[in-house]
């Protein structure tokens, strides 16, 4: 789907742009045995971006079709036939058994912002406050419609989901990292960006939050990035590339010239800044780009 045809799909509004996005999902999926690769943990982080979405925005009724698991594969670019993803978005599944989601029959129609506390919360209006009513008439066709509820949206331990405590994104927002919907759908829709894209850009803005203010960046050589998100690094650096050649992402060169020759002692890591969706490109561009020298080379330049 392109973004324009993702916006009437779902009547989007730019007062529905930002959300919250816990921390904690980069290690809790990382850190999840039974999550098959990395593709499949940028897929479970876009997923559950969309998903918790959706229900923060009381998305189900106001859309223009029902809002299945097939179209919510279509949104993320993965083809409704496609089986190798079930066994993380089904009912009882990964992201429902490490504590992210649940299936449940129950949903929002509605939401708005409450005027009466010190903090603005939401106030769902949900389905089941309209049996026995006139209204209920309208959700008629949607009687065996299942939906995922975003369980780190309202409840961030296992503490407060037992104790019912509403501590989650939703309502207290700490130790998180906000991401625009307009750029969710621009990677979806953008071939060469996807799900795995969005969920690099995610970990650099989580990054570039820790370390932005002291330099406006987040310093790691490609191979730490590869541990930290589990991406091989030639797949890392063909994602970078791209990330960079749309505008997404600047790189800071710390080290303008790259060779083995280069002592260890004075090997720097790249910066990594994300950008504003609004600065995002729709063609490709050129960016700058470390000159890259043979071992012979850069002696022979330092030979000068």
């Amino acid at each position: 789907m392109t973004s324009e045809e993702i916006k009437t799909l779902l009547r989007y509004s730019e007062r529905q742009s930002n959300h919250i996005m816990p921390n904690e999902i980069f290690r809790d999926l990382q850190s999840e045995p039974s999550i098959k690769n990395v593709n499949h943990i940028a897929f479970c982080y876009s997923y559950y971006y969309l998903t918790s979405w959706l229900y923060r925005q009381a998305k189900y009724d106001e859309s223009q079709e029902l809002l299945t698991q097939d179209v919510l594969r279509g949104i993320l670019g993965v083809g409704k036939k496609t089986q190798a993803y079930d066994y993380l978005i089904k009912k009882n599944g990964v992201m429902e058994a490490i504590g992210y989601l649940e299936t449940v029959t129950d949903y929002p129609y509605a939401v708005e912002l409450s005027k009466d506390k010190p903090v603005t919360e939401p106030i769902f209006h949900m389905k089941s406050e309209l049996e026995g009513m006139e209204l209920e008439e309208y959700f008629k066709n949607q009687r065996n419609f299942k939906v995922k509820f975003p369980v780190k949206g309202f409840h961030r331990s296992r503490e407060s989901y037992e104790d019912n405590h509403d501590d989650g994104t939703f309502f207290d927002a700490y130790d998180f990292h906000l991401i625009p919907f307009e750029v969710f759908m621009y990677c979806v829709s953008n071939s060469k960006i996807g799900y795995k894209g969005f969920y690099l850009y995610g970990y650099l803005r989580h990054k570039n939050d820790i370390y932005g203010s002291q330099k406006g960046r987040y310093d790691v050589s490609v191979a730490n990035l590869s541990k930290e998100t589990k991406i091989p690094q030639t797949s890392l650096e063909r994602l970078l590339d791209n990330l960079k050649s749309f505008n997404m992402i600047e790189t800071v060169i710390n080290m303008p010239v790259v060779s083995v020759a280069v002592p260890k002692s004075k090997r720097k890591a790249n910066g990594y800044k994300v950008n504003h969706h609004s600065l995002f490109t729709t063609e490709m561009v050129s960016y700058e780009k470390a000159k890259r020298m043979t071992k012979g080379e850069y002696l022979k330049s330092q030979s000068k």
